[in-house]
């Protein structure tokens, strides 16, 4: 079986990056990004609009790189309003010394024009992901070093594989099934080693994810989402010039979200079935199975709330509707960016839960063949 799932993986590995497109066929902006640090306030003060005020500034950047790098530009910084009127552009103020990025095109009369990005985080980011390597390796040691090598591998399929795919004109769903099927063992085995509870892990992780993609075909189609529910949807199908299938791209979405769920699941329900077996190896494969779904309910009641409450705190905007006297319960359901969160939460939720009994129905199944040994 070792040998099996080896081969299987490399084969893929080498079929994926034989056939992986090499070419993004997407739209390509002529606009370029800039950093700059903002060496002088020129102008402050306030619009009146419809009786309402909203703060401006006029900021002298000094260009630190980009093509305009040691050129010095005026920026106007300002809040501004959507057709209906309403407060769209949050503004912040900025101060001396602060590092912007701002975008910079030519409008149609092909004179350049400067709109401020914000602040640049890579620092700030770099510190947060320096901080969180060290503290996974304090607490789990070498198993938290190859699940950081897992990791990276996940972020190098999908930075590599599947968004190349996807903005080739590839099929998302395909895509994602492919970029699926490399992720899956590569970060189970570095992280857990080649052995038999993983092979069960693999295998559970690999049929739930085809279930929870069944679950997801059919409930998008009876709550007729469309995949345009975000800004960022319709700006891909622009920049794509319609060559994304935005629906698609959703199934795609919840496939690889789903995934990262599906991977603790079944890691964990499958050592569960490990350590309850060698702490008893008297037990019958039934009683062995009910013992260990008792551990896995739990293990499951606990995920589903933190599926929900991570996107709760996740769409805290969207969820202030709620509370909008403006709107009612039914209203903010209908919705289609808060329906697609929703058939997106309880669609992988349905899949871990379904993951659990498959994962240890497997992992059993192991037992009585015989063939799992600790490692």
């Amino acid at each position: 079986m070792k040998n099996f799932f080896t081969r299987f993986f490399f084969i893929l590995l080498i079929i994926i990056f034989l056939f992986s497109p090499k070419k993004i066929a997407a739209q390509q902006l002529k606009g370029e990004t800039l950093e700059g640090r903002v060496i002088d306030i020129s102008e402050t003060g306030e619009k009146i609009f419809n009786d309402q005020h909203f703060p401006y500034q006029v900021l002298e950047i000094s260009i630190e790189r980009g093509s305009l790098e040691g050129s010095q530009i005026q920026v106007l910084n300002e809040s501004g309003l959507d057709v209906n009127n309403l407060t769209v552009v949050n503004f912040r103020a900025y101060e001396l010394g602060d590092r912007l990025r701002v975008y910079t095109d030519f409008n149609q009369e092909e004179e350049r024009f400067f709109v401020i990005e914000g602040m640049v985080k890579r620092q700030a980011l770099l510190f947060l992901l320096i901080l969180f390597v060290i503290a996974v390796l304090m607490v789990t040691g070498k198993l938290g070093l190859l699940a950081l090598v897992g990791l990276a591998f996940s972020f190098l399929v999908i930075s590599r594989v599947l968004m190349p795919m996807v903005l080739a004109g590839r099929p998302p769903i395909l895509s994602a099934l492919i970029s699926s099927l490399l992720i899956i063992p590569a970060s189970f085995y570095l992280t857990h080693g080649i052995k038999n509870k993983t092979h069960s892990a693999v295998l559970a992780t690999i049929v739930s994810l085809l279930i929870t993609m069944l679950l997801a075909f059919y409930f998008v189609n009876l709550t007729n989402l469309t995949g345009f529910a975000s800004e960022e949807a319709a700006f891909v199908s622009t920049m794509s010039q319609g060559q994304i299938d935005l629906l698609s791209l959703l199934f795609a979405g919840i496939m690889i979200a789903a995934l990262g769920v599906l991977d603790d699941v079944t890691v964990g329900q499958a050592s569960v079935v490990e350590e309850l077996k060698l702490a008893n190896p008297k037990l019958d494969s039934w009683t062995l199975f009910l013992r260990s779904m008792r551990v896995g309910r739990d293990h499951v009641s606990s995920m589903i709330n933190t599926l929900i409450l991570v996107y709760a705190g996740s769409a805290m905007p969207l969820l202030i509707l709620f509370f909008d006297g403006n709107h009612n319960f039914i209203d903010v359901i209908e919705l289609e960016i808060v329906a697609e969160e929703i058939v997106r939460t309880l669609v992988s939720s349905l899949g871990l839960m379904l993951a659990v009994p498959l994962t240890t129905f497997l992992s059993v199944f192991v037992f009585k063949q015989k063939m799992f040994k600790r490692s």
